[in-house]
């Protein structure tokens, strides 16, 4: 399910996160790997503090309730209207991708996330691979509804034609069926003459 494998990414996440902040090590490290070391954990800090964000507003759509799914959705818009930064725009992808919410739009997070991937610089290590994992599982989403909605519109299509048959058979029944019923009306006419000409017979030979 797709909320499962978003779990996944958000526990990948918070111990990147989690690494970054205790070790330096991690996906963290490297990231100004020749600067001084105060520079570095500053950087590790802003970053991990981003990644929290991020991971937060995925907590908040996944676990939250409608009223908590709103705030945050109107929250994440408000602030991408406002500054159009890159993490803003990546809080916008993230939401827009989170299932299970009035606001999710695959094909919408998928055009952002794409964009800010073809601007990978601009993106931290962390929200490249936060990034990547969420264009991947949208992409096979979107797949997904594709093939259902094609396997749908070809059940509907086998079943309308089934349905056209059976009018077209039944159609074909009915005029059998008057067809038949004249015949029989034909048949017991000619019966009910036949009849009334013994009748008359038998009624001229007793009188004579």
């Amino acid at each position: 399910p797709m909320n499962s494998r978003l779990r996944s990414v958000v526990i990948v996440m918070m111990a990147a996160a989690a690494c970054g902040c205790t070790s330096g090590g991690g996906l963290f490290s490297g990231f100004e790997p020749e600067a001084p070391v105060d520079t570095a954990q500053q950087a590790d800090t802003l970053a991990a503090d981003a990644i929290g964000a991020y991971l937060q507003l995925m907590d908040d759509l996944l676990e939250g309730d409608t009223v908590i799914q709103a705030e945050a959705l109107q929250r994440v818009i408000a602030d991408e209207a406002a500054e159009s930064n890159t993490s803003n725009r990546l809080r916008l992808a993230i939401a827009l991708a989170i299932p299970g919410h009035a606001g999710s739009n695959g094909e919408h997070a998928q055009r952002e996330l794409r964009e800010l991937l073809a601007q990978s610089e601009i993106l931290l290590p962390e929200e490249r691979i936060l990034a990547s994992m969420l264009l991947v599982q949208i992409e096979q989403r979107i797949l997904l509804d594709v093939e259902a909605e094609q396997t749908q519109a070809a059940a509907i299509q086998t079943m309308q034609e089934q349905a056209q048959r059976l009018e077209q058979r039944a159609a074909v029944l009915q005029d059998e069926n008057q067809s038949l019923r004249r015949q029989l009306e034909e048949a017991q006419n000619i019966i009910n003459e036949i009849t009334n000409i013994e009748q008359s017979i038998r009624e001229r030979e007793s009188a004579d």
